[in-house]
């Protein structure tokens, strides 16, 4: 039994979802039954391996949390450092 870490990049049609696999930088499309019914795009989930198919998917509440958290880090400082368009707007 193996453990890794993904994240929800995508959801399609609310069926099935593409998960990438950190360690692997691979991506997993899997039924969106299979995971916590509470799943969402950017949650980070520890997905259980045996014999190299996953078998269970958890959440990682944790992780999803510090990652949306310097995310909005990130879009806070890119936007004080914005001069503004460098269009000029018609009147």
């Amino acid at each position: 039994m193996e453990r890794k870490h993904g994240v929800i990049d995508r959801v399609e049609d609310n069926m099935k979802a593409v998960i990438l696999i950190e360690e692997e930088e691979k991506e997993l499309i899997v039924p969106s039954e299979q995971l916590p019914p509470e799943h969402k795009e950017g949650d980070w989930l520890v997905v259980t391996f045996e014999n190299d198919r996953p078998t269970k998917y958890e959440i990682n509440y944790e992780k999803t949390k510090e990652a949306k958290s310097s995310t909005a880090d990130r879009l806070s400082r890119l936007r004080k450092k914005s001069s503004g368009s460098k269009f000029n707007r018609k009147k």
